[in-house]
């Protein structure tokens, strides 16, 4: 990986913490929080609408390289639910990121690659229902919204040391089982 490409890569997960608690940034804004010159970041990303791009399809290609190691796992179901909050909680800024900026999926890419996504997700709910994890009269859309909230809800509270970080993914599957379990 070359330098370019690391150093892009750092900005764009520096800009997601930023937006992530700050959704009206500005690329100046930005830029302060992230401890570079403004002329530094529009280099990597002419426009505040690029860099909120980027960070989708950053966001977007980590989840998925997370949810494929998860669902290749052939573990219970409550330890594959456990082990996906473990690799997911530390991307809850990603996930906010996404479901609080919905002119994102006006973007198509963006769009197409969010539902594929979130089908994968209802795809995994299902299995998890049909191994009786998840109550059968609970919406798979319910469940899927309230995995994506307890992932944000693991990483802000981490981030804010409220929760140490091996106990959060253990606390989110917990919620989510007992919960809306059976």
């Amino acid at each position: 990986m070359s330098k370019n490409t690391s150093r892009r890569q750092q900005l764009l997960r520096a800009s997601s913490q930023v937006l992530a608690t700050n959704h009206g940034a500005t690329l100046g804004e930005i830029a302060e929080q992230v401890g570079v010159g403004r002329a530094t970041l529009q280099r990597y990303f002419p426009k505040r609408q690029d860099l909120l791009r980027e960070i989708a399809m950053d966001a977007l290609r980590e989840i998925d390289k997370t949810l494929d190691s998860v669902l290749r796992t052939d573990t219970g179901p409550e330890e594959s639910l456990r082990t996906m909050f473990e690799l997911l909680a530390p991307l809850g800024d990603r996930y906010f990121y996404l479901a609080s900026f919905p002119d994102l999926m006006e973007i198509a890419d963006v769009d197409k690659a969010y539902e594929r996504q979130l089908e994968r997700l209802n795809r995994y709910v299902q299995e998890l229902k049909q191994q009786d994890l998840f109550a059968p009269d609970i919406p798979t859309a319910w469940i899927v919204q309230t995995i994506d909230l307890l992932i944000w809800g693991a990483w802000y509270t981490v981030n804010r040391g409220a929760v140490a970080r091996n106990d959060a993914a253990q606390l989110a599957a917990r919620t989510l089982v007992r919960g809306l379990g059976r």
